[in-house]
């Protein structure tokens, strides 16, 4: 399923680039809320450590 979501993306933003804000869509839609921080910031910051670590390469 997240596949076609991330193919959208990837039209969406025209990059290779398009995971880490996929990541962070899903975080933040899921309302995922730990240790009083809400969602939103979560995405952020797991949205950012994915495209810092899964897509090193396109950004070279």
């Amino acid at each position: 399923m997240l596949a076609p979501l991330q193919g959208a993306f990837v039209t969406a933003f025209r990059t290779d680039r398009a995971l880490g804000p996929l990541i962070c869509f899903l975080v933040t839609v899921a309302d995922v809320s730990l240790m009083g921080i809400s969602a939103p910031f979560w995405g952020i910051v797991l949205g950012m450590a994915v495209t810092a670590l899964l897509e090193r390469r396109s950004m070279s």
